[in-house]
């Protein structure tokens, strides 16, 4: 059985794992709350634990619940975050969640599970719709988007990164 939570230290080896497993030139993974650039997955952890307090987010942040998505096997498939609010930024290219599966997991049906494992948590945290995002060009993320109920409100340039952004939003009433 599949199964999404909270990640520990006891997951430190599959987490290191799955972030290397995205090679050493990438510059993010979409839904890890900044593993990359994390100096260890202890202190990474303790980020993860900051921001999921409202009382201790740093300004120009929202509160962010972190997941790790195993497999039945339990290994770790894939990573996602949840945004219990947005700031413009949020609202404009990045939504309420954002997610990455380890890529010998894609295209295997544990996106669209791992979205609504957490739509359910979503819901639990009050929120009564959300909105999530993915470039244009990714045919893969749009389709778990969509498969979880996801409608297209529009599509907006990041100036950024000069990328054309898919916007959907997805009730949970």
């Amino acid at each position: 059985m599949t199964h999404l939570r909270k990640p520990t230290l006891a997951d430190e080896k599959q987490i290191l794992a799955f972030r290397q497993a995205f090679g050493e030139s990438v510059e993010t993974i979409p839904g890890t709350s900044y593993l990359i650039q994390a100096q260890s997955v202890a202190s990474w952890l303790a980020e993860l634990e900051k921001f999921s307090d409202p009382k201790r987010i740093p300004a120009g942040f929202v509160r962010g619940l972190q997941f790790l998505y195993f497999s039945e096997d339990n290994q770790l498939v894939g990573m996602i975050n949840l945004r219990t609010n947005l700031n413009d930024y949020l609202e404009n290219y990045g939504g309420h969640i954002g997610y990455g599966i380890q890529p010998k997991f894609r295209r295997q049906g544990y996106g669209s599970q791992m979205l609504k494992e957490t739509l359910v948590i979503a819901k639990e945290q009050g929120l009564k719709q959300v909105l999530l995002t993915c470039d244009d060009d990714n045919q893969g993320s749009a389709k778990v988007i969509e498969a979880n109920g996801g409608k297209l409100a529009d599509k907006r340039l990041n100036k950024e990164s000069q990328k054309v952004i898919r916007r959907y939003w997805i009730n949970l009433e």
